[in-house]
């Protein structure tokens, strides 16, 4: 399978040339003969070129393309004189795409949407610039680079109280954000590809995710994305800063738990960076509901503001939809149902929350799903104009069986050559039939 490459050189070049930092847009063969999951690779490591050896005489990489390379590993002495790899030029630090970055002439902002000066019916999201397979290895790496980014500085927040370094946190988002305007299918498939485990920091960064998405889908200017992606990483830092001890003799377990979101707005307020006072408002308000039944400062709508009303969605879809110890986590149909129900009841916004539906689409990318044939695939690509046929990746035989991976457009793909065309019978859980990506 060909996909096409946007206006881009390629060179081929022998696999015993290859670099750390290269984007490999084609193989001497095709992928799907490859152990490779998507076509599109970025080499992040010597692991990456040997199995590219292994597998290939050479390769076609993508010539004159700014590519992001991992930062370079230092000791805690270095760190300390230098706090992260983004603060130092002569490091490798994150590097935007600039040769596929979306140049958006009329984009729309938040406040006109909460005021109903623009409704989102009539808001057409940016076009994608990349498919998804060619976007994924800048993606995951972006992701990666930036989780890692947020785990360091949870990591101080929960040593020492320290303060968020808001510039460097700021940096970090933009190739996210990027990235989610060229393919959003490339970061949600990354995200859902790292799992989600029950810790502050990958929390924040899925639900950073999925606020970008969001404002992505409403086309929302650069900057207050930005700003989305911010609220979203730190709206649960307060929670680091209540230990198990703490909870464990607390004589009201529930209210110091509640507390997180005036210890983490506090904490934010005290930030530096233009941001943070913005940020700060997301973790003081994000479990605040629009009737006033939230808290901790039991705040109306006109106190809470457009960009927690957009982390609280994306906070409450991202808690529902992940396990815990004690409890599995609910599918993306019944978190959908919970999130549009507490918008009736005027505890969410309504239509932020209906903008998030559309946004998330009827089969969101990640979701492991059946087809009408039995086999078993998970979605990679949404299809805007036909929400109920993405771009599905499949995985099993129609038994239940491994099987070599295949791209399947479900608005073209027919399994027979003929009148049969392949459609998702249902959503389905992967740890059912032992799947995994």
């Amino acid at each position: 399978m060909s996909l096409e490459i946007l206006g881009v050189n390629e060179v081929k070049v022998p696999v015993s040339d290859l670099k750390i930092g290269m984007y490999v847009a084609r193989l001497d063969k095709d992928w799907s003969q490859s152990s490779f999951l998507l076509q599109g690779l970025l080499i992040e490591s010597e692991a990456d070129i040997k199995k590219l050896t292994q597998e290939c005489s050479y390769v076609y990489i993508e010539e004159n393309k700014d590519v992001l390379i991992p930062p370079v590993k230092t000791n805690t002495k270095e760190q300390s004189s230098h706090p992260h790899p983004l603060h130092r030029k002569e490091d490798s630090e994150l590097i935007i795409d600039k040769a596929y970055n979306v140049n958006r002439e009329q984009t729309v902002h938040l406040n006109d949407i909460i005021n109903n000066k623009i409704s989102p019916n009539s808001i057409k999201p940016p076009k994608k610039t990349r498919s998804f397979s060619h976007e994924m290895g800048i993606a995951k790496l972006a992701h990666n680079k930036t989780s890692a980014l947020l785990k360091d500085m949870m990591t101080d927040v929960k040593a020492s109280s320290a303060t968020v370094d808001m510039l460097v946190a700021e940096q970090a988002i933009h190739d996210c954000m990027n990235s989610v305007l060229r393919s959003p299918d490339a970061m949600l498939l990354a995200m859902n590809l790292k799992g989600k485990h029950h810790n502050v920091w990958q929390h924040g960064m899925n639900v950073s995710m999925l606020a970008i998405n969001l404002g992505r889908h409403l086309n929302l200017a650069d900057e207050e994305l930005v700003t989305l992606g911010l609220c979203g990483m730190f709206h649960d830092i307060g929670n680091l800063l209540i230990s198990k001890k703490d909870i464990e003799n607390a004589g009201d377990k529930r209210e110091l738990i509640r507390s997180h979101t005036i210890l983490g707005g506090d904490l934010l307020s005290k930030s530096e960076g233009e941001l943070s006072g913005e940020v700060a408002q997301a973790a003081y308000a994000h479990h605040e509901h629009l009737d006033g039944s939230g808290f901790p400062y039991g705040l109306k709508e006109g106190d809470i503001s457009p960009f927690t009303r957009i982390v609280s969605i994306a906070d409450l879809y991202e808690t529902l939809t992940t396990d815990t110890p004690n409890r599995k986590g609910l599918t993306h149909y019944e978190a959908m149902i919970y999130l549009l129900k507490e918008a009736d009841k005027n505890h969410l916004d309504a239509t932020l929350v209906n903008s998030f539906n559309q946004c998330i689409g009827t089969y969101p990318v990640g979701c492991y799903v059946e087809m009408n044939t039995g086999e078993i695939g998970v979605v990679v690509e949404a299809n805007a104009e036909q929400r109920l046929k993405p771009i599905v990746m499949l995985l099993t035989t129609p038994d239940k069986k491994e099987r070599p991976k295949q791209l399947v457009n479900l608005a073209k793909a027919s399994f027979d050559g003929h009148a049969n065309t392949y459609a998702i019978k249902n959503i389905v859980d992967p740890e059912q039939y032992h799947i995994e990506l």
